[in-house]
């Protein structure tokens, strides 16, 4: 082989060694895994990889130093692991209840962790490197300056590429304001009073059902029925939609009812006959 041959053939292999090592760190940022969770994890909180998550429970505990909050002081958030499992990569937010975005802001001196930005920054919690974590290890969460209701803590576990924990949760934590309001109809305490708002209730519990009939909102004689949270309108012949706010175009006319030559006139769902000479009646039936 010649110098020539044996040149073009290093070449190629170095060509060909670069592009793998491109498609290589293509895949370890796809996959999250290696430095942080990409953001396209902040909502599911999965790496993003492919990689079908474990259905068994989570080897870690997620634990709030507290019950209660208070918004604008910090507490702490412990990753407790149930066995001798060390985690490697972790992505943990605070959420309100039945929402998918993040609140507060944290802190961390945890080794190879760092603060992440999903909708606000810093406002979760990821790994910088991919090595095992202590089996006990502790963040910091700063809350909103105003209440945000009651919140839960959620993480993702990763132990290896293809073995990881979605949305471990902690219990709930409470504004402390909320600790002594009872709250009904699945109302939620803000700030130590009862948010009523898309419950369809009133009252400082949220006790009274509000009565969504009240301002008629059925047009065309429409009877309202009170539902809760909505009305429903029951439309009167020849109406539809919503309010009753449609009037039919049916044509009577079309089934020929008048009789005996009699020209029809198409109403609302209803006709009316013009008779000729020597006939009458409703269709023109009496002669």
């Amino acid at each position: 082989m010649t110098t020539k041959h044996t040149q073009l053939l290093t070449m190629s292999q170095d060509n060909m060694l670069f592009k793998l090592a491109v498609w290589l760190s293509l895949i370890c940022l796809a996959s999250g895994t290696s430095n942080g969770a990409l953001v396209g994890a902040c909502v599911d909180l999965t790496p993003q990889h492919g990689v079908i998550p474990q259905t068994s429970t989570s080897p870690w505990n997620v634990l709030a130093s507290s019950t209660t909050y208070t918004p604008g002081q910090e507490m702490t958030v412990t990753i407790q692991a149930t066995g001798s499992q060390q985690y490697k990569g972790i992505l943990l937010q605070a959420r309100t209840v039945s929402s998918t975005t993040p609140v507060g802001t944290w802190t961390t001196d945890v080794t190879n962790t760092r603060q992440m930005t999903c909708s606000n920054t810093a406002d979760g919690i990821t790994h910088s490197f991919s090595t095992a974590k202590p089996l006990n290890t502790s963040f910091t969460w700063l809350p909103p300056s105003t209440s945000v209701g009651t919140i839960q803590f959620h993480a993702t576990f990763v132990e290896s590429y293809s073995v990881y924990w979605v949305d471990t949760t902690s219990e709930n934590v409470t504004d402390y304001l909320c600790v002594n309001v009872m709250c009904l109809n699945e109302a939620v305490c803000i700030g130590g009073a009862c948010n009523c708002d898309g419950t369809g209730y009133t009252g400082s519990t949220c006790q009274t059902q509000i009565n969504e009939c009240a301002s008629n909102p059925c047009l065309n004689e429409g009877v309202c029925v009170d539902e809760t949270n909505r009305f429903t309108c029951v439309c009167p012949s020849g109406y539809s939609g919503d309010r009753c706010e449609s009037q039919s175009n049916t044509n009577v006319c079309a089934s020929m009812p008048c009789l005996n030559g009699g020209i029809c006139i198409n109403e609302t769902n209803e006709f009316t006959c013009v008779c000729p000479s020597g006939y009458s009646g409703n269709r023109c039936e009496s002669e």
